[in-house]
């Protein structure tokens, strides 16, 4: 691919592209670096035979109070990435789009809301199969995802005192 600047008359218009060039060939390489990591955790996890549901929150509902491109007024949306087993069985590193109208606020704990929700559905779909935008911003939570399949599995080497059995 020919990442070289095209000529133009108006030195403005040249500077500005050579730029935004040097931008494009950096943001390609970032996609890629980004698209090979999330295929190699997944990879990885599959190999490692982790075969327990896992679904990591990403950040707090959101709660949509004006109309958007994706969401209609009142919507509830929440993000999650899990580690699931797909229709055929195979575990996959998929993103979790849960989409719902009609809730009510239950409670308020801190930042966290517990929510009564009526009506909704989720969409999911591979995370390495999402649009670039959706993986580039999930890509900074994919370690602390990890870390927190890695908590939800751990065991502990040995029983403490209390738990242990008498001899």
């Amino acid at each position: 691919m020919d990442t070289s600047a095209p000529r133009f008359n108006s030195a403005k218009i040249q500077k500005a592209v050579e730029a935004a060039t040097r931008n494009f060939a950096k943001a390609d390489v970032a996609r890629n670096q980004i698209s090979d990591d999330i295929r190699t955790l997944e990879s990885y996890l599959q190999s490692s035979a982790v075969e327990i549901e896992f679904r990591f929150r990403l950040g707090s509902p959101i709660l949509s109070s004006i109309p958007h491109e994706s969401c209609a007024p009142g919507e509830l949306h929440e993000e999650f990435l899990s580690w699931s087993a797909n229709a055929g069985g195979q575990f996959r590193l998929t993103y979790e789009l849960g989409k719902f109208e009609d809730h009510e606020v239950l409670a308020e704990v801190g930042d966290n809301s517990l929510w009564e929700v009526p009506s909704g559905y989720c969409e999911a779909r591979p995370l390495i199969e999402t649009p670039f935008e959706v993986r580039h911003r999930l890509y900074p939570a994919l370690s602390e995802f990890i870390d927190a399949l890695a908590e939800a599995l751990s065991v502990e080497d040995e029983p403490d005192e209390k738990t242990s059995l008498p001899s």
